[in-house]
């Protein structure tokens, strides 16, 4: 191993070391580990959350796969109610009554995660994602399937005054993995301030620009698997189904990195959310880190023809290619080498050791004779 290798090594371990990495990434929970899955929070807010039970006794806690996840093949958060689906338990984020507030005029969110919707049920007419939403009434935000298949993100004043932003096509299908992913910005007084993603793809989006922030005068909890919740207890309007690899920025993330949260997983296996938090970090900071077998480091001006922001492939020279940024005959974003090719430098020396070995072999059997 040459030096500037080891230099490069030592760099990426302290980079993946240090706190600074996972600083916007404020929850993580992938959901893993099969029936001894845990709610451990692997984002910078730390803490456990709580899986509380509906009145009707259902607990919103990880279970083991039932079927092929997308993101950890061993665990997912099941949020559905057989006996009531409208009531479903929720799962309460640690530390997030100051969390995600989004009562300033410079609060930026990014949500991610991977839905499995089962489909229409009883009288529910909405199924949550994700929400700060304790009742109809009161100041907050939700993230839910419509029964017509469509997300909507609403966002409540204390004024009550609701805003919110729905997809103009059905893009939630029934019976299948999909990533959902939302941006929000309270400092674009415009209807840009709100973005949906679906599998890595921007929706158009119907309804009022959200144009103020939320100032709020509940303490409530962040809640998954249902719309509307009260800190402590289930909530209304379940899920119906699976969730996985569940994340939140308090940034908002490039469409290009949103996209990357699909193409990279569907390429490299266990790439989950903090995975690809730890690649964003690394592109940023114009550094190395390892992955698995993988060293990620930053690179220019490489070639992306026939590639769109966001994708990742397997070149044909052996280095898996993440474009995160820049033009396509120039990309910006990162490269990963396998342990087992060697870096330039490394080749280099190889080769001007062979070319140096063989006049020497030559000339010692010419002694010989």
């Amino acid at each position: 191993m040459n030096t500037h290798r080891t230099l490069a090594l030592a760099v990426s371990v302290l980079a993946l070391a240090s706190p600074l990495l996972k600083a916007d990434l404020v929850y993580h929970l992938p959901f893993d580990n099969g029936a001894s899955a845990s709610l451990a929070n692997g984002g910078t807010a730390a803490g456990t959350a709580t899986g509380v039970a509906s009145s009707y006794g259902i607990v919103g806690a990880p279970t083991a796969s039932s079927s092929t996840v997308k993101i950890g093949t061993n665990s997912e958060l099941y949020t559905t109610n057989p006996a009531n689906t409208v009531y479903g338990g929720a799962t309460l984020l640690p530390s997030s009554t100051t969390n995600f507030r989004l009562d300033n005029a410079s609060s930026q969110m990014t949500i991610s995660t991977w839905v499995y919707w089962n489909g229409v049920a009883g009288t529910n007419t909405r199924y949550g994602i994700a929400n700060l939403f304790p009742s109809n009434n009161a100041a907050g935000w939700t993230l839910y399937i419509g029964n017509d298949g469509k997300l909507t993100y609403a966002f409540v004043t204390d004024a009550s005054a609701s805003r919110s932003r729905t997809t103009t096509n059905a893009v939630i299908t029934t019976g299948t993995w999909i990533n959902v992913a939302l941006t929000v910005d309270t400092s674009v007084a415009s209807n840009s301030a709100v973005a949906i993603y679906v599998n890595g793809v921007a929706q158009s989006l119907t309804g009022s620009a959200l144009t103020t922030a939320v100032t709020l005068t509940n303490s409530g909890d962040i809640a998954l698997g249902v719309m509307n919740h009260t800190s402590g207890a289930g909530g209304s309007f379940a899920l119906n189904g699976y969730m996985d690899d569940y994340a939140m920025w308090n940034t908002t993330l490039s469409a290009a990195k949103i996209k990357a949260l699909n193409t990279t997983p569907a390429l490299l296996t266990n790439y989950n959310a903090g995975v690809m938090d730890n690649l964003f970090t690394t592109y940023d900071s114009h550094a190395s880190s390892i992955i698995g077998t993988l060293t990620w480091s930053y690179a220019s001006a490489f070639d992306a023809s026939g590639r769109s922001l966001g994708d990742t492939w397997l070149g044909t020279d052996g280095k898996y290619y993440l474009w995160l940024d820049g033009a396509t005959d120039s990309a910006l974003g990162l490269v990963g080498i396998a342990s087992n090719i060697p870096e330039p430098s490394t080749a280099a020396i190889l080769i001007g050791l062979a070319v140096l070995f063989i006049p020497l072999t030559k000339r010692v059997r010419q002694t010989r004779r």
